[in-house]
């Protein structure tokens, strides 16, 4: 619900978490604090048996880390109907910022398909650059109607939960099969293992 409604310490968290996508420069803004339900690195082997002996691994580097974010969403009132803060409009603004992105990838806007995401409870307090991997969003509960910003009557369902599936974004070149690199801009450094990295 809106800032009135949360405890000190959730709106806190709330506030301190941060995603920003720079290919729209738009800050996604959430309303409880954002769950993190996966957050996973790999490590990449190769095996080669030897005849008589155990398997010799390889090591080939890392994977990127993987985080899973849940943001739920709920309407407080219908655009025009009060003064709540989270209305029909500001929620549709979040979800449509989320999945404009793979829309801003497809067709080249913006020259970059970064993000910048920092949640300081978890993470720790310096930002890190991310790519997003997929946006799923579930809706539940009615639909709650009113008047929209001009064009009339609308509804939307009551709750939205999103589930952004993001990976952070390595510095250095991305070697394709042709062997040209490609250098992305603005990358922000990884934190430091004393800012939870690992």
């Amino acid at each position: 619900m809106s800032s009135r409604y949360l405890i000190p310490f959730d709106l806190r968290v709330t506030n301190s978490a941060q995603l920003v996508i720079l290919n729209t420069g738009v800050s996604i803004d959430f309303q409880f604090p954002p769950e993190m339900t996966q957050d996973s690195r790999r490590v990449e082997w190769s095996t080669k048996v030897y005849y008589g002996g155990d398997p010799l691994a390889i090591y080939n580097g890392n994977s990127a880390r993987q985080m899973t974010l849940k943001i739920d969403y709920i309407i407080e009132t219908a655009n025009g109907g009060g003064g709540g803060l989270w209305t029909i409009n500001k929620i549709k603004r979040n979800i449509n910022e989320l999945k404009g992105y793979f829309t801003g990838a497809a067709v080249g806007q913006g020259g970059t398909l970064m993000a910048i995401f920092k949640y300081p409870k978890i993470t720790g307090d310096k930002p890190m650059s991310v790519r997003i991997g997929s946006v799923n969003v579930d809706y539940s509960g009615p639909h709650i109607g009113g008047q929209n910003d001009g064009s009339g009557f609308e509804a939307y369902p009551l709750k939205s939960t999103v589930t952004l599936d993001i990976a952070t974004a390595t510095l250095g070149p991305d070697t394709a099969e042709n062997q040209t690199e490609t250098y992305w801009d603005g990358i922000h450094p990884f934190p430091s293992r004393a800012d939870l990295w690992y």
